[in-house]
């Protein structure tokens, strides 16, 4: 995934945004770094597969929640439900684990991609997400992605509600 892709799409959207380089997000001092310096509602993105491994789904949720298959499969009414293994996930999102954002979502390889987006990810004023890769991210008002990004991506988000477990 191009970062230049990105801005350029943000870009076409008029979408105001505050982009930061930053070391490669998979350190707790890495995403400290982030967090002090674009501070905003810090999401994971997660790259998941059915069984057969014919339909994939790009998940959106608070950072600060557990992921937990069992509650997602049930609200989709799956059986089975997984993480996606990398080929498929430079083929369908061009990006490598570690790097998977909601803006993947505009590569055309992902048209087959469900998109699934946690009712939580709602609560904040802005939203972050990688651009490109995860040295780069980009903050956006929750406004600007919720009524401008998700349409022109084309994707009809499949609300769900993950329990917190740590409440």
């Amino acid at each position: 995934m191009d970062k230049e892709k990105v801005t350029q799409f943000l870009d076409k959207l008029d979408i105001e945004y505050d982009l930061l380089q930053h070391p490669a997000a998979v350190t707790d001092e890495a995403i400290k770094y982030l967090d002090e310096n674009l501070p905003s509602n810090p999401c994971k993105n997660l790259f998941l597969v059915n069984r057969q491994e014919t339909e994939f789904y790009l998940l959106m949720m608070p950072r600060n929640k557990d992921f937990r298959t069992k509650y997602i499969k049930e609200q989709l009414g799956l059986s089975h439900l997984s993480f996606a293994k990398e080929v498929h996930m430079v083929e369908k999102l061009d990006v490598h684990p570690g790097s998977v954002s909601v803006m993947c979502l505009i590569n055309e390889s992902a048209r087959d991609v469900h998109f699934i987006l946690d009712e939580d990810v709602k609560k904040s004023q802005t939203i972050r997400f990688h651009v490109g890769d995860n040295t780069c991210s980009a903050r956006v008002k929750l406004s600007d992605f919720l009524e401008k990004i998700i349409p022109a991506i084309g994707k009809e988000p499949i609300s769900i509600d993950i329990p917190d477990m740590k409440e």
